[in-house]
């Protein structure tokens, strides 16, 4: 497997957007791959979405991460 300081990181901070019950404490966040969450969220037409997100080790809060933020690698983590 690979070393996790081989993995490359993103800055995000805390914001709890994307998440209407979500408040974001604020903390600038460094992530990899393998700390990015997939949901679906299904729409009223009967369509669905897959949205990523990043859980905030220090309040909790779920923030949003945008597909097009994420490196290759990044992108071949997710599940």
């Amino acid at each position: 497997g690979l070393e996790n300081n081989k993995l490359e990181t993103i800055e995000i901070s805390c914001t709890g957007i994307g998440f209407s019950d979500s408040k974001g404490c604020g903390a600038l966040l460094e992530v990899n791959g393998l700390d990015i969450k997939s949901g679906v969220s299904h729409d009223y037409g009967g369509g669905s979405d897959t949205y990523y997100y990043v859980v905030c080790p220090v309040c909790g809060a779920k923030t949003e991460v945008y597909y097009s933020q994420l490196s290759n690698q990044m992108k071949s983590m997710l599940w």
